[in-house]
């Protein structure tokens, strides 16, 4: 796939990229976009970059997306509106297999208000714990109990989280006039699109001194992103609505 980028002095191109490490190709972390952006949302403190209240939409986001991508979900028509839909298929994963079991038959707006912003309807479904338990296993975090009011922090593998993190920051904040970004990379920036702090904040925490790009052109290539992918759009915009009517 082909777009314009932010700037509209060249060309996005979706493609493949050669394999890295066993551990971003085997695992939780390369089945699951979700997992890749919770590594990318962890600081060098062991703490996540914004409030669950804002990571849970875009891990369901990225759920979704793979969910769509896997052929278990797929949209239709009911006459009214378009709604999401299960497919024959099964879901190889517990946590894709919630997430499409909470979708199904629901508009895209409906299936966020309920996995990821409804604290009330018991629909909720928390990915991130789960997450953090399957990462801790396949040795990409490392937990470190604390006292007080933070019971717990979780530390990435400094390397998995660079090769996790650094096609994002080319996509994001790339210097080059052509940028290359995978379905994967794709996938990420379009989760972490969904909320714009946590986006900002994940180049801004990881990107290197070196990286001059502005936040304005940071934002313009992740909606560019985002715009690809109609699940994350769709949940973006949830959250969005839902944000502005907290504030009124």
């Amino acid at each position: 796939m082909e777009t314009p980028d932010s700037e509209g002095t060249g060309t996005m191109t979706t493609t493949a990229t050669p394999e890295t490490t066993d551990r971003t190709t085997d695992g939780t972390l390369a089945s699951l976009t979700a997992a890749r952006l919770l590594v990318a949302s962890i600081d060098s403190r062991g703490r996540t970059l914004v409030v669950h209240q804002q990571l849970r939409p875009a891990l369901v986001a990225a759920t979704m997306i793979d969910a769509e991508r896997a052929g278990l979900l797929v949209t239709a028509f009911d006459g009214r509106h378009t709604v999401l839909r299960r497919t024959p298929e099964t879901a190889s994963d517990g946590l894709l297999a919630a997430v499409v079991d909470g979708c199904d038959g629901r508009t895209v707006q409906s299936a966020v208000n309920r996995l990821a912003l409804s604290t009330w309807s018991g629909g909720a479904v928390d990915l991130r714990r789960p997450l953090l338990e399957l990462l801790a296993a396949d040795g990409v975090l490392r937990r470190e109990p604390r006292g007080g009011l933070a019971r717990e922090r979780w530390f990435p593998d400094p390397e998995v989280q660079r090769l996790v993190v650094a096609p994002v920051l080319t996509a994001l904040c790339g210097d080059v006039v052509d940028e290359t970004v995978d379905p994967g990379t794709a996938a990420l920036v379009a989760a972490a699109a969904v909320s714009t702090q946590l986006v900002h904040r994940i180049v801004r925490t990881h990107a290197p001194a070196t990286c001059s790009t502005s936040p304005r052109v940071v934002r313009r290539r992740a909606a560019r992103v985002l715009e690809a992918e109609p699940l994350a759009l769709a949940t973006h915009r949830a959250l969005a609505a839902m944000m502005g009517a907290a504030a009124a």
